[in-house]
C-alpha cells in the first residue's frame, strides 16, 4: 500500500482488524493505512528511528522514552495514539526451523517450470 495508491483512504475500512502490515520503511507506505494501525513492533538497531518515521507519516505522535536504547534480542513495542510509552520486550526465538511449505513450495516451482518449457 505504497504512498502514491493516491486514492486508497477512499477504499479503506474504517477499521483494519486483525491485519499485520511489515514493512522496512514506514514512511514508504500510505498515511491513510498507518493512521489505522493500533501496534507498532520495532525491531533491529534503531527502533527509535523505524518509531519517528512512523509518527511522522502516520500523525501520531510518539515520544521516545529517557533511557531506552536498542539491546540485542530486544524488539520496542509501541501503541500509537495510547499517550503510552513505547517500551522494550524480550523476542523468544523459536525452537525449530518451520519447513512445512518447503515441498509445496518446490513443487509449485517445479510446475511453473514444466508449464514455462512447453510454451518454447
Amino acid at each position: 500500500m505504497p504512498v502514491e495508491w493516491g486514492h486508497l483512504s477512499e477504499a479503506l475500512p474504517g477499521e483494519l482488524g486483525e491485519t499485520v502490515l511489515v514493512t522496512v520503511e514506514p514512511d514508504h507506505l500510505a498515511p491513510a493505512i498507518l493512521s489505522l494501525v493500533h501496534v507498532v513492533i520495532a525491531v533491529g538497531p534503531s527502533p527509535d528511528k523505524t518509531l519517528s518515521r512512523f509518527s511522522r507519516v502516520s500523525g501520531h505522535a510518539i515520544v521516545w522514552p529517557e533511557g531506552l536504547s536498542y539491546k540485542a534480542g530486544k524488539a520496542v513495542l509501541c501503541f500509537p495514539g495510547s499517550g503510552r510509552l513505547p517500551f522494550s520486550m524480550s523476542i523468544i526465538p523459536g525452537s525449530r526451523d518451520r519447513i512445512r511449505h518447503r515441498p509445496k513450495i518446490r513443487r509449485g516451482q517445479d510446475a511453473l517450470s514444466q508449464f514455462l518449457f512447453s510454451w518454447i
